[in-house]
Parts: C-alpha cells; structure tokens; sequence
C-alpha cells in the first residue's frame, strides 16, 4: 500500500505530467464560458457559482464517503485551509462574476492576466521567496504577450466602470494569495483536502448568500427540470470545479507559486483566446498571433529547468535509491532469516 502510494506521488512529481494536466486543465477552463453562458439564461451568476460549488462538493464527499479518494484532516490545523478556501472561493469568485459584469471584456481579461505577476510580487516582496530575475522577466513577458494580444483586437474597448476595476483587482490578488496559500499548505494538506475544503466552504457560504437574496433554492428545481440548464452547470460544477481546481491545487503543491500561477493562469487565456475564436467567432489578427507567441515563449522560460531543479531532481533519485537500498537489504536479511530454520527441518 505505501509503495503504490509512493509510486502515485512519483509519477505526479513529474513536470511532463503536471504539463498535461495543466493543459488538459486549461482546456477545460477555457471552454468554461459555453457551459457559463447556457446556465445565466435561467439563473443568477450568483445562483451558477452556488450550484456548481454545491455539486463540486456532493461529488467529493460522496468519493471520501466510499474510500475512493483518501482524506484526513484529524489533528491538523483546519483554520489555515479553511482560510484559504474562504479567499477562494468564496471571495475571488464574488469578485469575478460581478467585476466581469462591471468591465468590458478586454478589461476584465488583462486585469485577470495581472495574476501571475501579483503571485510574483507577493511572494518576492513580502515572503522573500528567492526568484530569478530571468523568471521574473518570464513571467512580465507572458502577461505583456497577453496584453498585446488584447490591445491590438478590433474589438479592444475601454470604458469600464471603475468600481469594477476596483472588485476585478481585489479579486486577482485575492487569487494570488490563494495560490500561494495552497502551496504554502500543501505539505500539510493534500490536493483533495484542500480541493474538499472549498467546495464545502464555497457550497454553504454561496448558498447562505443566495438565501439572503430571497432566491431560496429555486436553482436547483430550475436545473432538475430544464435539461439545457442541468446539463450547463453539471459541466461547471463537475468540470470546472472539481476536476480543475483538483488538478490546480495538484500543480500548485508541486511547482513553485510563481511558475504554476504563470504556467496555468496564461494557458487558460490562451485556450480561452483560441476557442474563442473557433466557436464564437471573435476576430483576431497578427498581433494576436504575435502576442499570444510572446506569452507562450515567457510559459516556456520561466518553467525552464533550473539548478534548484536539478538539485531537487538528484535529492528524489537518492532518495529513491535508498529506498529501493533498503527494501532489497530486508528481502535478503528475511531470506537468510528462513534458510537455517528450512535447514532445521
């Protein structure tokens, strides 16, 4: 059981497998806004969020319940994840649905882009966290890839009102402290208890809210009896909450804060971007090709390896070696351990 457990952890280790899951993450996200889109025809934003957090957190407690995924907050210090899950989301994601609403879209997006570069400034300036200034450029590189690619569309506008881009930046730092938050946590809690805590937290404080507001619980008769609106947010909820925040908190508990912020948060905008393009339609040039190439060249420079990498790579293959040292030592001290006594018989 702990070997297969310690094959499990080595395998996520892996930056080839954190790269296909963020992809895979990306690509999930970045469709987001076909399932969104078919849900705020018959509800709220507000009503959206608290039904996808409500079936994000059912699913995750129903998997713990049958011993599918394994979790255990016994003895451990539920205010440092309950603080984090109450950043995000229930904070971050109240920012986002009414900041968005406030803002035109190019707005909204550049300002959302800022994430990696705030996740950066936190981290340097106020947790001393070392970073080089390669990775540093890397990470303004990509999110002025974006911000190029945005200015330079036809359909770039400005004009929104300052309230929300008051809420989108609170919002955005809000993020930012998550996600460090989530890193710096991960030796204590798993991806799936922190993945657990939000979906709960967000559940309960999104449906409190939604009760305050007078809506009551009409959201989920709504999606119960509209196929079209059940079908929308079970894709945002199973989808977009819990398989991607799984495999966010999974990424961001074995990569550095900065580089799993810049790696995940540009690949999202670019899918975003490209299906955007694809199913709605939305005009590009070739300064979106330019800028959309920059942010994947400032992607790919600040997930360079490092000598820290390296490092962290020798000390997981000594380790490995003196596990594999260990076992092999314990098979032949119990297979000297049965010879005399086979001699005895």
């Amino acid at each position: 059981m702990e070997e297969s457990q310690q094959k499990r952890v080595g395998i996520l280790e892996r930056k080839t497998v954190l790269y296909a899951l963020a992809i895979t993450q990306s690509i999930v996200w970045g469709f987001s806004f076909i399932g969104t889109k078919a849900a705020l025809v018959r509800l709220t934003p507000l009503e959206v969020i608290a039904v996808r957090w409500t079936l994000a957190a059912v699913l995750l407690i129903v998997l713990a319940f049958l011993g599918i995924i394994k979790v255990n907050f016994k003895g451990k210090n539920l205010k440092l994840v309950l603080a984090a899950a109450f950043v995000q989301p229930c904070i971050y994601s109240a920012c986002e649905a009414y900041g968005v609403s406030l803002t035109t879209t190019s707005e909204s997006s550049i300002l959302i882009a800022m994430g990696p570069v705030v996740v950066m400034l936190i981290s340097v300036l106020f947790l001393k966290v070392k970073v080089d200034r390669i990775s540093i450029g890397a990470v303004f590189m990509a999110f002025l890839g974006v911000l190029f690619a945005i200015a330079t569309n036809d359909d770039f506008s400005l004009g929104g009102k300052y309230l929300g881009y008051m809420i989108l930046t609170v919002g955005v730092i809000c993020n930012a402290v998550f996600t460090i938050a989530s890193n710096r946590i991960s030796d204590r809690f798993s991806p799936m208890e922190i993945t657990l805590a939000m979906a709960v937290q967000g559940s309960i404080f999104f449906n409190t809210v939604s009760l305050a507001c007078g809506r009551g619980f009409a959201m989920y008769q709504i999606c119960f009896t509209d196929v079209r609106t059940g079908l929308a947010v079970a894709f945002l909820g199973l989808g977009c909450t819990f398989f991607c925040y799984m495999i966010f908190n999974i990424v961001v508990s074995r990569l550095p804060a900065h580089v799993a912020a810049a790696l995940q948060t540009n690949l999202v905008t670019l899918t975003g971007v490209i299906s955007g393009i694809m199913i709605k339609g939305d005009s590009w040039n070739l300064y979106t090709v330019i800028g959309l190439a920059v942010m994947l060249a400032g992607i790919v420079v600040v997930n360079r390896p490092t000598s820290r990498s390296k490092e962290k790579k020798m000390e997981m293959f000594a380790s490995e070696t003196d596990f594999l040292t260990k076992k092999e030592e314990n098979a032949g001290f119990n297979k000297e351990g049965a010879e005399p006594a086979v001699a005895k018989g």
